[in-house]
């Protein structure tokens, strides 16, 4: 988890992440894309777009993530793509491959950054992200544990939540 100075003006909420782990900001639509941040388009909960204007529908508000150094934008904007595909979101983005070497370093940051985006309106539901890890991995339900929350499924870890 990281240290915060929130600020409000005009509207937008600021978040600074100390120390220098990015910039997120919460702010009224309109805002044009921008390639040094993420860029995620609301429409109430709803998550439109990431990184492009949405086609048909206006949003309402912006969310931007201006990543830590040694995190790319595009990366963690890809990242957070497929995860709101797979919860079954539909979501205008330009599809790109994330390499290797950069595919640990972004969940873990995107991980750190969950209940933070959580509260900003970022999340995906838990029964469908739980489908890939529950299939994963048999050993964790034998001990009676889950593996639905989003914040423990990148990590790859048990949460302490019992299974009904």
């Amino acid at each position: 988890m990281f240290e915060m100075t929130p600020t409000w003006h005009d509207g937008r909420l600021t978040l600074t992440l100390e120390p220098d782990h990015g910039i997120i900001e919460l702010q009224p639509a309109p805002v044009s894309p921008n390639k040094s941040v993420s860029t995620l388009y609301f429409q109430g909960p709803m998550l439109l777009s990431i990184d492009q204007q949405p086609d048909s529908i206006t949003p309402d508000r912006v969310l931007t993530i201006q990543p830590e150094e040694g995190i790319e934008p595009r990366y963690l904007s890809q990242t957070i793509a497929t995860l709101a595909k797979k919860a079954g979101y539909q979501v205008s983005v330009t599809t790109i491959k994330i390499p290797a070497n950069h595919q640990q370093p972004t969940l873990a940051y995107l991980d750190q950054l969950t209940p933070i985006t959580t509260l900003l309106g970022l999340s995906f539901p838990a029964k469908v992200i739980a489908k890939k890890t529950i299939s994963q991995s048999t050993t964790s339900l034998e001990k009676g544990r889950c593996h639905s929350c989003f914040h423990h499924q990148l990590r790859r870890y048990e949460c302490n939540h019992l299974l009904a």
